[in-house]
């Protein structure tokens, strides 16, 4: 039986929505150099001591409430915070809020003979977290790490403790997620800490733990869960010898999550020439102390897809089993030194410190590029065969007879960066043809065409309306039948 197809497909051409886990990778081109500003030489409140001088600050950098001033750490001895403003490139910011001290900072660690370090800071939710650590745990006695406090940096309390990781994982720069991710990774911020002394009780590279800063002077302690971090067990690198990802002369300064992306990138110093000595003997003219030395530094960039940490929310990989896409070296070398990062996802910029020593700080600004990718359609497997919605109808005059039927195929990508997407089914009316039987007129009466003294001859007939088709069953037209009578 002859088959002939006569396909109706409705087409649906719609545009899929772009997810996080689809957006792009920044690329090294993506980050540009603005320029720079510096901080004035004190926060001009008395006394005029070491204390209040912005000089040797550690940074402990973070966005100010408004979004145009930056949350700033003062003299690395007093562990005081101040606020300033953020300048045009080339200006000199001034001073909103003077050098404040954190109250109760020693409480992060019960042992108070070692030196406690302003860690970070977070405007979030109309108040500040802050963050801290001890420059030196041999013993391991640090508890705690985290304070809240107003915006203009009043009523300070703390500090808690987040996570259950040892407070060197913790108690350093912290950042926002962006809100696209934040369901993903269970949380709407992180806080970080790598690459103190006594390194055993931090992570050997960059971290991300995942707390929500709400949760700060509410909850004891703090939840927070590590998505990146490599322990003593899995470093990044290894600790003591060269190699381009993390070693003992590794700093980490913080991060930016960039919304609009898939990309995490961390900011700090490496060097191509690990050496552990003194620096006559390590070659380093501007480190000469007993220690970790890599001269040349520079300053890079750890660039992470946030995918990799879904993956360890989704209990599918091991926080040190994330690896960075990419390292970018941002300068070619020398005496490049970074203290403190701060990220600002509303205007795309990267502020930075440098260390200044007993120079005022200068603040380096970057600008991200989020990049619009190129359209990917959503592919597709084969075609199922057709499959039929309904029964044949019945056989038509001329032969042929329909019926709905339907194939369908799996979506194996989806689209991406508006990429067109096409319908997973297709609809069609199918014809065969079929054996049509021909038609009549109803019989005519019958009539006797002749008499006969033993009976009668009679006859009908009828017409024939439309002729059999393929085969269909024909009749007769004509009938005749004879009828005798009895004597």
């Amino acid at each position: 039986m002859r088959l002939i197809t006569l396909a109706f497909v409705l087409v649906a051409s719609v545009a899929s929505a772009q997810t996080p886990q689809q957006r792009p990778l920044l690329q090294q081109a993506d980050l540009v150099y603005l320029g720079s500003f510096t901080l004035p030489d004190n926060d001009g409140q008395p006394p005029s001591g070491e204390a209040n001088k912005f000089r040797y600050s550690t940074g402990a950098l973070s966005i100010g409430p408004d979004g145009q001033s930056l949350y700033f750490g003062c003299h690395s001895h007093g562990n005081k915070l101040a606020r300033v403003t953020i300048p045009a490139i080339g200006g000199v910011a001034k001073v909103i809020t003077p050098c404040t001290t954190v109250p109760n900072l020693a409480a992060i660690d019960p042992n108070g003979s070692e030196a406690k370090v302003l860690g970070g800071s977070l405007f979030w939710n109309g108040r500040s977290i802050l963050s801290a650590h001890t420059y030196y745990d041999g013993s391991g006695n640090a508890t705690a790490s985290h304070f809240v406090g107003q915006p203009d940096l009043t009523g300070i309390s703390g500090p808690v403790r987040v996570g259950t990781v040892n407070p060197g994982w913790v108690g350093g720069p912290m950042g926002v997620i962006p809100p696209e991710w934040r369901s993903l990774l269970g949380a709407p911020a992180a806080t970080t800490l790598c690459c103190v002394s006594v390194i055993t009780r931090s992570s050997f590279g960059p971290d991300f733990v995942a707390f929500d800063p709400d949760n700060v002077g509410a909850v004891a302690p703090v939840p927070g869960a590590v998505l990146l971090g490599y322990d003593s067990a899995h470093p990044l690198g290894n600790w003591g010898s060269q190699n381009p990802l993390f070693h003992g002369a590794t700093k980490m300064a913080g991060f930016a999550f960039v919304g609009g992306t898939r990309s995490l990138l961390y900011f700090g110093r490496h060097g191509d020439n690990y050496c552990y000595g003194t620096g006559t003997q390590c070659n380093d003219p501007q480190i000469t102390s007993q220690g970790n030395h890599s001269f040349p530094y520079y300053r890079q960039v750890w660039a992470y897809d946030a995918n990799d940490l879904v993956a360890v929310k989704q209990g599918t990989k091991q926080p040190w089993e994330v690896q960075p896409y990419q390292v970018w070296k941002l300068d070619a070398g020398g005496w490049m030194d970074i203290r403190s990062v701060t990220y600002d996802d509303a205007t795309k910029r990267v502020y930075m410190v440098t260390w200044a020593g007993s120079n005022v700080p200068t603040v380096l600004v970057y600008a991200i590029t989020v990049p619009q990718s190129a359209p990917v359609d959503a592919t597709y497997g084969p075609w199922s065969d057709w499959l039929p919605l309904g029964d044949w109808t019945p056989c038509s005059p001329q032969g042929s007879q329909t019926r709905a039927e339907r194939q369908t195929r799996e979506e194996l990508t989806p689209a991406q960066n508006g990429g067109v997407t096409q319908p997973t089914s297709e609809d069609r009316e199918a014809t065969q043809a079929c054996a049509f039987d021909a038609t009549y007129t109803d019989w005519s009466a019958w009539v006797t065409v002749a008499a006969w003294p033993s009976g009668l001859v009679e006859e009908r007939s009828r017409s024939l309306v439309l002729p059999a088709v393929n085969g269909g069953a024909t009749a007769h037209t004509y009938e005749q039948r004879i009828t005798l009578t009895r004597q």
